[in-house]
């Protein structure tokens, strides 16, 4: 197999695993830092662990920054959709922001 057949191999598979992962999860949460914080530290208050998102922290780190600042995503799996929703509701309705986010 040539480095180029190679290298097409491991990216479809890199590809596959990550659809498999997006699959499994749902993004309940785009905006600031700040919010997406808060979201999250009342998540982890009932035991869901979120999956934070930070393109422009991502994008410092690998030595350029070419992304909206101080916006995070907040991603949860599936299976804890129905147990965070309230808590979801509930955090935006104490901060008075709308839930339009990701419904």
């Amino acid at each position: 197999m040539s480095w180029l057949e190679h290298s097409l191999l491991q990216m479809l598979l890199l590809q596959k695993l990550r659809n498999k992962f997006m699959s499994d999860i749902k993004r309940i949460y785009t905006g600031p830092s700040l919010v997406a914080m808060g979201l999250v530290a009342r998540l982890n208050e009932v035991g869901i662990s979120p999956v934070k998102r930070d393109d422009h922290e991502s994008a410092i780190r690998a030595g350029f920054a070419a992304s909206i600042a101080n916006q995070m995503m907040i991603f949860i799996r599936n299976d804890e959709m129905e147990r965070a929703q309230p808590i979801i509701d509930e955090f935006f309705q104490d901060i008075g922001e709308e839930v339009s986010n990701q419904k």
